[in-house]
């Protein structure tokens, strides 16, 4: 398949059959990253949302400064999120100062209606500011295309598009205003333009056009997040791998040092250049930046996590390469298993082995760099995946050429026809069956080989906000739905999605709240121990509507029955004629009161005046 030189045909022009196969993949990547964007909310999106908004109107106002959101920093989201959220709704700026940038949502109005109101709103520019991330990660795919083209050539290149466009982790989060799909694309770039630049001729303009690119786009994944610096430590890795297998003479060594300079003023001059908290306090903006990685480090996550069955702070060193394997699509591990056999075994394309191992070596060294960290994530180890579908479609094509010689020995017929295409078809075709089954909620699909979400449930963290639509639409569908008071353990996932008003899980109360929500993820970390008790735990008490996504159960709804043994009280000892009924406006009882006796209702953030008057009345 492949001459001495490289890539066989790597420089041929790109055949009308390539090109239709591209164009359709391209096509089908846009299509199941950009359908169906409205239908659920992930936990963290409200606050890039606002992030978004508010990085534009510090760009507006000139203030500088204020670009700077978080010390993610994830600069990139905010540009796209404030290039595609629409600018016409001077109220949203309100709403997210008033919610100190997203962290705060339930405190955005005086009155439930008003809340409701509000946050539904930011849910509308949610979905529009997701189609600035989907586009982005679809048009970094294309640029991955021609790079792993010019590389390895079109037979690695169809694949590895196949590979890597439907991958269903990849596609998941490609569909969220969130961090990791763009950093992903952006890492993803930049290795690949570095591997491209060192298969051109030394002192060539190609050659230093694609470690500008490297670097810049090296930059950028700085301004996504402080993972990112990890590129820049390979960038230095791989150019003294390179300069090592070439000789090691000083002028070789002096090369690789000029070229390193080169990359690094690239991406110094593009982390400047687009972000403006740089261009106003540097040293501070950087501060941040580096206390929030070494703030992650340290600490694990808030809520907790969850690994192996129990919960637990820090998952510790067995995290990633569990929740890689539940997250690897099928064909990616059988590629990896034949490219690791194919580069152990030596031989001919030594040039060849040496790219595809660079990948590995980056995949293995950015999972130990994130094992280094108490909080752990899956999607904190999405970055690996574009490389690592590089690698096995190394893996597939040679095992493909492999059997096919095997079936000549044996039958002694050459099966020609089945070539590159074919495989990249075959892949495609799997791939396609393999995510389809779970649009829009691709964050459900787990590896099949290892059970599927049914045993992933018991490995790792599962949900992410998917399946709170389900349950909203059920509360929707009440005929009391506005007047409803229901608390989740993800207020801002839920809220978007539901016409009442949403509390805190933490805010349950006997008196107030109409129904509590349970979701996977909180039941896995074991939060709210007294309210699972009381409801979850319960064999007495039972759910009264389950969200259930492929065979697992995702959240659970219990209606609050207190108010029950009050109403029985009342009816068995009122008199309609002589008795009247003075009850919160705010309560539970109130809301489902349909009894004879009058009513009267007061709330309980009256003013003294207000109760004073409603005192005189009766």
């Amino acid at each position: 398949m492949l001459d001495a030189q490289g890539p066989r045909g790597s420089r041929r022009g790109v055949s009308r059959l390539e090109l239709v196969t591209v164009v359709v993949l391209l096509v089908l990547s846009l299509g199941l990253r950009l359908t169906g964007l409205q239908r659920f909310v992930a936990n963290d999106e409200i606050r890039w949302t606002c992030r978004s908004i508010q990085f534009r109107e510090a760009l507006r106002r000139r203030e500088w400064a204020d670009t700077l959101r978080v010390g993610h920093p994830g600069v990139v989201t905010t540009w796209l999120g404030a290039a595609f959220i629409p600018r016409n709704v001077p109220e949203a700026e309100l709403i997210c100062r008033a919610s100190e940038g997203g962290m705060e949502l339930d405190k955005i109005g005086a009155a439930p209606e008003e809340r409701t109101r509000r946050i539904a709103m930011l849910g509308q520019l949610l979905f529009q500011g997701r189609i600035g991330v989907s586009l982005f990660t679809w048009l970094s795919i294309f640029v991955v295309y021609l790079l792993v083209r010019t590389v390895w050539g079109p037979e690695i290149g169809l694949l590895s598009l196949g590979l890597i466009a439907l991958d269903p982790f990849y596609l998941a989060l490609s569909r969220v205003l969130h961090i990791d799909a763009v950093l992903t694309s952006l890492m993803t770039v930049s290795v690949l333009s570095l591997l491209a630049s060192l298969r051109r001729p030394e002192s060539s303009v190609c050659r230093s056009g694609l470690l500008l690119l490297s670097g810049s786009v090296g930059g950028l994944a700085m301004l996504q997040k402080s993972p990112a610096l990890f590129v820049a430590l390979f960038a230095a890795l791989l150019l003294i791998g390179d300069a090592w297998r070439r000789g090691r003479s000083p002028q070789v060594w002096s090369r690789a040092g000029g070229e390193l300079f080169l990359w690094a003023l690239a991406a110094v001059i593009v982390y400047v250049a687009l972000w403006p908290a740089m261009w106003s306090d540097p040293r501070g903006t950087i501060q941040r930046v580096l206390d929030t990685a070494v703030g992650y480090a340290g600490q694990g996550h808030e809520q907790g996590n969850y690994f192996l069955g129990r919960p637990v702070g820090d998952p510790g060193w067995g995290y990633y390469p569990v929740a890689l394997l539940f997250r690897m699509s099928p064909l990616v591990l059988l590629g990896l298993i034949a490219v690791v056999f194919w580069i152990a075994r030596g031989g001919e394309l030594e040039e060849r082995r040496f790219d595809v191992a660079a990948l590995l070596v980056y995949s293995i060294l950015f999972g130990v760099l994130m094992s280094l960290g108490a909080k752990k994530f899956d999607r904190y180890l999405l970055p690996v995946f574009p490389p690592i579908g590089i690698a096995a479609a190394v893996g597939l094509l040679e095992m493909a050429e492999a059997g096919k010689l095997v079936f000549k020995r044996i039958f002694n017929h050459s099966l020609r026809r089945w070539g590159h295409l074919t495989i990249t078809v075959i892949v495609v075709v799997l791939q396609v069956a393999l995510v389809l089954p779970h649009y829009p909620h691709y964050l459900t699909w787990y590896n099949p080989l290892l059970g599927g979400v049914r045993q992933a449930r018991n490995a790792i963290v599962v949900g992410w906000g998917e399946g709170y639509e389900q349950a909203a639409a059920y509360l929707n569908a009440k005929s009391n739905a506005e007047k409803l008071r229901v608390a989740v353990p993800t207020f801002a996932a839920f809220a978007p999605l539901f016409s009442g008003e949403t509390q805190p899980v933490s805010d349950f109360s006997t008196w107030q709240t109409d129904y509590v929500v349970f979701y996977l993820a909180q039941v896995q970390r074991q939060h709210d121990a007294s309210l699972m008790e009381r409801y979850f735990s319960n064999p007495r008490v039972q759910p009264e509507y389950t969200v259930v996504l492929h065979g697992v159960e995702y959240a659970w709804i219990y209606p609050n029955t207190d108010y029950l043994q009050p109403l029985k009280y009342i009816e068995k000892h009122s008199r309609p004629s002589q008795d009247l009924l003075l009850v919160n406006a705010d309560s539970v009882l109130s809301r489902n009161y349909h009894g004879e006796l009058e009513m009267r209702e007061f709330r309980s953030h009256s003013s003294p005046k207000q109760v004073a008057e409603l005192l005189d009345h009766l």
